[in-house]
């Protein structure tokens, strides 16, 4: 009141009812785009970090990576349907988690061409150096796209692809062991 009569400007005169609509309008629009940007940065995070049971032998090395795992992993035995079986965890098994994400061994059939071979001696090397997962998964995609190796699951005593495991279902802990088979 004070204001509208010492400057001679009452607000709610000069501007109607279609201002305060627009600027109603206009705050939910910027809210909603705010909103959509971040659900979509969430979501593009999440899918390069959280393992899916469709991913791929490469996607599952980097998404391990990204969670601190290395090429020596523990591994988990676990009950599925009565049935004995093996894991190696994907992520990090803390205090209060009550799910996991757990991968089968990832075997690799390398080509009997001579620049096959060379690419298995050094990706073998890489191995033995205990090369970061990431560093491994980007030899494997290179190597799969020249049509130099394939890659599957090693299914035996094991699940068919990587599976969301509840902690309880585990029953011990291995060793850790290469997660990746050179044969």
């Amino acid at each position: 009141m004070a204001y509208r009569y010492l400057t001679g400007t009452d607000y709610l005169v000069r501007y109607g009812a279609a201002d305060l609509l627009r600027v109603w309008l206009w705050s939910i629009g910027i809210g909603v785009v705010f909103y959509v940007v971040a659900a979509l940065i969430v979501t593009t995070l999440r899918k390069n970090r959280v393992p899916r049971a469709t991913d791929d032998q490469i996607a599952i090395l980097r998404k391990m990576n990204r969670h601190d795992r290395k090429i020596v992993n523990g591994v988990v035995t676990f009950k599925l349907n009565n049935v004995d079986m093996r894991g190696y965890p994907a992520e990090r098994i803390e205090d209060g988690q009550t799910l996991v994400w757990v991968a089968p061994k990832i075997v690799t059939q390398w080509d009997a061409a001579a620049a096959a071979q060379t690419a298995r001696g050094a990706f073998e090397k890489q191995i033995n150096d205990r090369a970061s997962l990431d560093a491994l998964a980007q030899s494997l995609e290179d190597a799969k796209g020249r049509g130099w190796v394939q890659l599957r699951w090693n299914t035996e005593n094991s699940i068919l692809d990587p599976y969301h495991l509840k902690i309880e279902s585990i029953t011990g802990y291995l060793p850790p062991e290469v997660i990746i088979e050179v044969p």
